[in-house]
């Protein structure tokens, strides 16, 4: 995890393993960053944000998937593909939450990555940082 100057985290946050928050971040109360998440600076966090996402805005939503963050990690080719694969899926179809997750386990179940996107999203409370043209911010089942 990295925490460039002067971001400012709410009681109660989570950030996992890997998670980068750029300068002038700020969080709500009780969100949750997923593992090798990026936030770019003067960001503000008021729902979850998906893991291996690449996030932006006031307030932030995922703009693509962290293609440097998980080249950085050493996450290998198929990795990285299923992984593009499933944010399509989540951020670029149609499809409910629910459907999305439907789907997304029927056709890239042989990464773990996506096995544990997919939990990160089921325990989701508050919402995650939808596609930036979604105006909750919200993907309601």
């Amino acid at each position: 995890m990295s925490i460039a100057n002067y971001g400012g985290m709410s009681g109660h946050t989570v950030i996992e393993d890997g998670a980068v928050i750029g300068g002038m971040v700020g969080s709500h109360q009780f969100v949750r960053v997923g593992r090798l998440a990026m936030i770019s600076g003067f960001s503000k966090i008021s729902v979850d944000v998906p893991p291996f996402a690449l996030a932006d805005g006031k307030p932030a939503r995922v703009v693509s998937l962290n293609v440097r963050g998980l080249r950085r990690a050493g996450l290998d080719d198929k990795v990285r593909s299923c992984l593009a694969k499933a944010y399509k899926i989540l951020f670029r179809s149609n499809l409910n939450l629910s459907n999305a997750l439907s789907q997304l386990a029927q056709e890239t179940n042989e990464c773990p990555e996506i096995t544990y996107l997919i939990e990160f999203l089921e325990e989701t409370r508050n919402g995650f940082g939808g596609r930036a043209n979604d105006p909750q911010g919200k993907r309601n089942a």
